[in-house]
Order: C-alpha cells, then sequence, then structure tokens
C-alpha cells in the first residue's frame, strides 16, 4: 500500500474504489495488513474488505492509500509519493467510469427515437456519438486533477468512449422494444387468424 497526498476538497465521508470500479462510501475505520474496515453511512453496520479488492482508498481528506502487490518495481508511482503520468492516466480512466454520467441524455433520446422511428435514428445516434462530452456534462469530482493534462486526456477519452457506447445502446434498446412489440403484434394476430 502506497500513501499519495493529493489536495483535494474535503468530502463527507472516505470513498473504498475497488479494483472492479465500483465505490463504497463510507468510513474507514481501519486498515490491517489483510482487511480494510469501514462504517457504512446510515446502515450503521461495518463492512471489511480484503485488499486484493481494493484499489484505492480516497479519503475526505484529499490522501489516498493505493493498493498494489507490484508496487515495489511498479513504475507507475515515483520515489516521491507523487503520481507518474501513467498513474494520473489510469486514474483518469478509472474516475471516468465511476462519475461520468453525462450520457443518460444522449442514451434516453437514441431509445425514445428507435422506438419511435426505427432507422431514423441513425443518423442522429451517429452525430450523438462523434461529439464529444461538454465540460458541464464530464462530472468530474475533483477540479485540481483535472489540471494535470495527464488525468484530464484520460478522463475526457474514456468519457467520450462511454458516451458513444451509451448512445449506440439506446439505439440497441429502442430498435429492441420495437422488434418486440411487432413479435408480439404478430404473434397476436397469429393466434388470433388461427382460433376463426
Amino acid at each position: 500500500m502506497l500513501t499519495v497526498v493529493v489536495h483535494l476538497p474535503a468530502h463527507a465521508q472516505d470513498m473504498v474504489v475497488m479494483k472492479t470500479r465500483d465505490t463504497l462510501r463510507a468510513k474507514v475505520l481501519s486498515v490491517t495488513p489483510d482487511l480494510v474496515t469501514c462504517s457504512k453511512t446510515g446502515s450503521g453496520g461495518n463492512v471489511s474488505v480484503v485488499h486484493e479488492r481494493i484499489a484505492r482508498i480516497i479519503y475526505e481528506n484529499g490522501t489516498q492509500d493505493i493498493f498494489s502487490k507490484e508496487r515495489a518495481e511498479d513504475s507507475m508511482y515515483s520515489v516521491n509519493s507523487a503520481y507518474s503520468s501513467l498513474a494520473y492516466e489510469q486514474m483518469g480512466r478509472d474516475d471516468a467510469h465511476l462519475f461520468y454520467r453525462g450520457y443518460h441524455d444522449s442514451r434516453t433520446a437514441m431509445i425514445i427515437s428507435s422506438a419511435l422511428a426505427p432507422g431514423y435514428s441513425l443518423i442522429p445516434a451517429a452525430v450523438v456519438s462523434s461529439t464529444r462530452p461538454k465540460e458541464y456534462n464530464l462530472g468530474y469530482p475533483y477540479p485540481e486533477l483535472m489540471r494535470n493534462e495527464d488525468y484530464r486526456f484520460s478522463y475526457e477519452n474514456e468519457a467520450f468512449r462511454i458516451k458513444r457506447n451509451k448512445t449506440w445502446g439506446g439505439v440497441l434498446i429502442g430498435t429492441g422494444i420495437v422488434a418486440g412489440i411487432y413479435a408480439l403484434a404478430i404473434g397476436l394476430l397469429a393466434a388470433a387468424y388461427s382460433s376463426h
């Protein structure tokens, strides 16, 4: 485990970021050689997580613990407890998956347009998926980190990739809805016809 100090705004609680990119927002009570024990806000219970499942802990004061078995040989981290370029890139990608939600409107629009006008939604989907997310839609949690070029580049590119995937996913969902309605209608007509 490597502790890194990054000056970030204080948060109401700590955030445990898993290697699966899931997050646990809780107060970290203890960090032992094998486990991290947290108190889940609201539920009143404690949760223990093994180190192997954790990527990093972001404490409410802005410090971070980085969990890595290979930390001694890991070239991502420099000796002076500062992130290297590769670490900022990885953090940018991870944080985009955690915090970017700006694709919701485009995905919803593609579901609706695909359901209402199958086939005609391909042009708007191509336009929307080729447009990079606007700054106000990026949803990044730490403005200080966005000042780092590697972090920003990685976060923005991953958000753009997520937006493209979600936009085309909306087209598929809308098309699936229409196909399901047609299949149901054909099934009902066939049943009505066979009953005569």
